[in-house]
């Protein structure tokens, strides 16, 4: 215990490391790792701290400090924004997108094994594209569409992902939309296909 009055009331605890004015003061835990001033995890002297193997850096006394962890569950928790790399300032916004609730801004790219990314709630995903009553445009109003704007239906011009940028979630459910919409359009053209070879052996016979 380095501090004035650094775990002062701690006469239970054992194995305890309290570093800071007054840090752990009001902790009766054990194996904690505390650091700042007057950090006791949100403990008061009528409500003591009471977790054990428990880490708290901050510089005051709250239960949701700057950096948390847990050595019992190899946990670590960061109650505030993380920046990598090159990070000088944390952007509030990426072109015209507002970014100022994100918590994580990394410069230099991100190498991982995977990405997994969750549906938010009320969340959807491309398979109404295979409702009764979804409008799967002609063909031709696709074409049209593309003649005139320059990108497919639904999907962001290069203008508008300069400007915004991409959420992931969002442009690998507009990805498989147009999947899904491709599939449609080939099993129509196999029925066409399937009808015209029917009439032309219908043809051949009569010959």
């Amino acid at each position: 215990m380095i501090g004035h009055a650094a775990g002062g009331n701690n006469v239970s605890g054992f194995g305890n490391v309290f570093l800071g004015h007054q840090t752990g003061i009001y902790s009766t835990g054990s194996s904690n790792v505390l650091i700042g001033s007057n950090v006791s995890g949100g403990g008061t002297s009528t409500v003591p701290l009471t977790s054990n193997e428990k880490l708290y850096i901050d510089n005051s006394n709250t239960a949701t400090p700057l950096i948390w962890g847990d050595f019992a569950t190899d946990q670590l928790k960061l109650n505030g924004k993380v920046g990598i790399g090159a990070v000088t300032t944390f952007p509030t916004t990426a072109g015209t997108v507002n970014v100022s609730a994100y918590k994580l801004f990394v410069t230099g790219g991100i190498l991982t094994d995977e990405v997994r990314v969750n549906l938010s709630s009320g969340g959807s995903w491309a398979d109404y594209v295979f409702a009764k009553d979804y409008d799967l445009k002609p063909l031709a109003e696709v074409e049209k569409f593309i003649n005139e704007n320059g990108h497919l239906p639904n999907v962001p011009s290069a203008k508008q992902v300069r400007q915004e940028g991409i959420a992931l979630g969002e442009m690998a459910k507009i990805q498989q939309e147009k999947i899904e919409e491709l599939m449609l359009y080939l099993i129509q053209q196999n029925k066409e296909i399937e009808i015209l070879r029917a009439e032309i052996q219908t043809l051949s016979a009569k010959k």
